[in-house]
C-alpha cells in the first residue's frame, strides 16, 4: 500500500499501517488492545524528532548529545513521558562512565524515571531506568531486580530492559552468567540488526569463559556499527583478549578519540599497554590522567582505582575504590565480575572487604 501524507500526519499514518497489518492478519482486536496500538505518546512531531534522535545518540554513546536530545524533547512537550524516560537513561550512563559525579546527576535521573511513570505508568522504559539507577547509585539490588522484572512484564519486546538486566545484573552483580546469556540471545532474537546486543553479549561470555565465542559476538556487533565508541571500545578489548595488540591498539585509540579522552578510554589504554609490557606507555597515560584531575575535570574514582590496579599498584587503587564507594560510583556495582580488572585483585582482602559492605547478592 502506498500512504501520501504530509509530516504532521505521522502519527495518523503509523495508526493507519498498524490497523491494516491486523486487519490482514485477520487479528481481532479488543478496546484495550486497539488503543495499545494506535497509542501516541506526544502529539508534537517535534518533540518525537528529538526523542528518536536521543535514543540514537544513547545507542552509539554520544551521551551528551543523547541527554541534550531528550532534553529539547520534554522542552516541547512537559507531557512527553518517553522522553522523561531517555532524560534518565542518558543521565545515568554518563554517570557510569564517568562524566559527571554521581550526587550531581542521579538524583536528577531518579527523578525524570518517576515523573515518567507519573504521566504514564503502563511504560516500560522508565521501570528500566529505574532498575539500572538502584543497582548503580542506591546498591539497593531487590528494588533493581524488580524494575528490571516489571519493566520486561510490561513490555516483552523491549530489549534494553533484557540488555541491561543480562549484563549488568545477572552477569556483573549476581555472576549468573547463564541467565545473562539468555536474556542477551532474546535481545539479540528481538533486534538482531542492533549491534547494542551483540556488544552485550560479547562481555557476557567473556565472564563465561568462552572467548571464541566472545570475539564473534564483538565481530558481528562492529560489523553492525563501526562508527560507535561502544563498537570500537568493545573490538578493542576483544582484539587484546587474543593478543591481536596492533588491531587492539587501534580500536582502543580510536574509541579515547571518539570519546574526547574520557576517563574510562584512558583507563582502558592502561589496561591495554600493561597486557602489552608497555609500562611507560601505561605510565604516560596515567599521568594524562592525574593532569586532569589538577584542571578540575571531574575524573571517576573508579576509573582512577581501573587504572592503577591494571597497573600493579593495589595500594593505590584500593583508595581509589575508598573514595568510589563514598560516591557511589556508577562502575563500582559492576566490579565484582569485571572482566578487565586483575584477576589478583579479586583475591584481595580489601576486595571481598568491599564487596561485603556492597551487600552484593550471592557473595
Amino acid at each position: 500500500e502506498r500512504y501520501d501524507r504530509t509530516l504532521d500526519d505521522i502519527f495518523a499514518i503509523q495508526d493507519e499501517i498498524a490497523l491494516a497489518i491486523t486487519e490482514k492478519l485477520q487479528i481481532t482486536l479488543m478496546g484495550k488492545d486497539r488503543e495499545k496500538i494506535t497509542k501516541s505518546y506526544t502529539e508534537n512531531p517535534e518533540a518525537y524528532f528529538f526523542y528518536l534522535k536521543g535514543r540514537f545518540y544513547l545507542n552509539k554513546r554520544l551521551l551528551r548529545e543523547s541527554l541534550e536530545q531528550f532534553e529539547k524533547a520534554v522542552a516541547i512537550d512537559p507531557r512527553y513521558a518517553r522522553a522523561y524516560a531517555g532524560v534518565a537513561d542518558a543521565s545515568i550512563i554518563l554517570s557510569n562512565y564517568g562524566f559527571f559525579p554521581p550526587i550531581e546527576i542521579m538524583p536528577k535521573a531518579k527523578l525524570a524515571a518517576e515523573k515518567a511513570i507519573e504521566l504514564d505508568d503502563s511504560l516500560c522504559e522508565p521501570y528500566c531506568s529505574l532498575a539500572l539507577y538502584y543497582a548503580s547509585f542506591e546498591w539497593n539490588w531487590s528494588e533493581a531486580k524488580k524494575n528490571f522484572k516489571r519493566s520486561i512484564e510490561l513490555n516483552p519486546a523491549y530489549t534494553q530492559a533484557y540488555i541491561w538486566y543480562g549484563q549488568y545484573y545477572l552477569t556483573w552483580i549476581e555472576g549468573n552468567y547463564r541467565e545473562g546469556e539468555k536474556l542477551l540471545n532474546i535481545a539479540i532474537k528481538l533486534e538482531p540488526l542492533s549491534a547494542i546486543g551483540y556488544l552485550s553479549m560479547f562481555a557476557i561470555q567473556c565472564n563465561n569463559g568462552k572467548p571464541e565465542e566472545a570475539f564473534q559476538m564483538a565481530k558481528e556487533g562492529f560489523a553492525l556499527d563501526q562508527d560507535s565508541y561502544l563498537s570500537q571500545r568493545v573490538m578493542g578489548l576483544a582484539f587484546a583478549g587474543r593478543k591481536e595488540f596492533g588491531k587492539a591498539t587501534a580500536c582502543i585509540e580510536k574509541a579515547s578519540s571518539m570519546s574526547k579522552r574520557s576517563a574510562l578510554s584512558l583507563a582502558d589504554l592502561i589496561y591495554l599497554y600493561m597486557q602489552r609490557g608497555m609500562v611507560d606507555k601505561a605510565q604516560e597515560v596515567r599521568a594524562e590522567l592525574e593532569m586532569n584531575m589538577k584542571e578540575s575535570k571531574y575524573t571517576s574514582p573508579f576509573m582512577m582505582g581501573y587504572a592503577y590496579s591494571n597497573l600493579g599498584n593495589f595500594d593505590e587503587a584500593f583508595n581509589w575504590f575508598e573514595k568510589a564507594y563514598e560516591n557511589h560510583d556508577g562502575f563500582l556495582f559492576m566490579m565484582r565480575n569485571y572482566p578487565w580488572l586483575p584477576d589478583k585483585l579479586k583475591t584481595d582482602e580489601r576486595f571481598i572487604s568491599l564487596m561485603k559492605r556492597l551487600k552484593v547478592p550471592n557473595f
